[in-house]
């Protein structure tokens, strides 16, 4: 009887040094990872990450290799390329991406398409860019209008080009940020980085889209 029980501990150990080993993208944790990996084009972000842990989350310097129950990952303005495929399996199995883009979107390309999304290659030829929600969404609410930077139009719009400052430079729908279903999770893209940086945070309601992120993460 003895022997029987030593041989079941052992696998029963055993099995959960193997289920620990392995990413396990379906059970979420109070975690969002700030992506470090890809470099940043800027590294600002105090007041962004403030609000991520008034909320209650961990807010993890990181990269892909964190992603195992983490409920969010952001990526603010990647400088390097971004295709790794354990992004999208994050996604698929109920995590949360956050994209701001800062440069011309080829290094994103890949990951972009695999989400469905489009992203123009040039920038707005406008230096300051006003958004009103297109939609009612969780994360449009309560905000009035947001300001962004020479920042670039990107399909599935939640967030569009304020009327009389628009101008068409496809026949796609395309807005300022776009949110996108993947699997169980969900993608959303802004077109500028800058928005979200401590300088900008607090201009109209930039602060709020954040807020609303948080809160639609959180609900998750």
């Amino acid at each position: 009887m003895n022997h029987i029980r030593a041989v079941a501990i052992i696998i029963l150990v055993t099995s959960s040094l193997v289920l620990t080993g392995c990413a396990d993208y379906g059970s979420r944790d109070k975690v969002v990872i700030f992506d470090v990996a890809h470099r940043p084009i800027f590294s600002q972000y105090s007041e962004l990450k403030k609000i991520f842990q008034e909320s209650g989350f961990r807010v993890v310097d990181g990269g892909v290799e964190d992603l195992n129950g983490a409920s969010a990952y952001i990526l603010m303005g990647p400088a390097h390329k971004v295709d790794e495929q354990e992004i999208a399996e994050f996604v698929k199995n109920g995590g949360i991406l956050f994209i701001a883009i800062h440069i011309p979107p080829s290094n994103l390309e890949s990951l972009l398409k695999e989400f469905g999304f489009e992203v123009e290659k040039e920038p707005i030829k406008r230096e300051i860019v006003t958004g009103i929600p297109l939609v009612e969404h969780p994360l449009t609410s309560g905000i009035e209008e947001i300001t962004m930077y020479g920042c670039f139009r990107v399909s599935n719009p939640i967030i569009g080009e304020k009327k009389e400052t628009m101008s068409f430079s496809s026949e796609k729908e395309m807005g300022i940020v776009g949110f996108a279903k993947y699997g169980k999770g969900f993608i959303i893209v802004a077109g500028d980085d800058a928005a979200f940086t401590d300088q900008h945070i607090d201009i109209s309601d930039n602060r709020k889209l954040i807020q609303n992120l948080v809160l639609f993460i959180s609900n998750m």
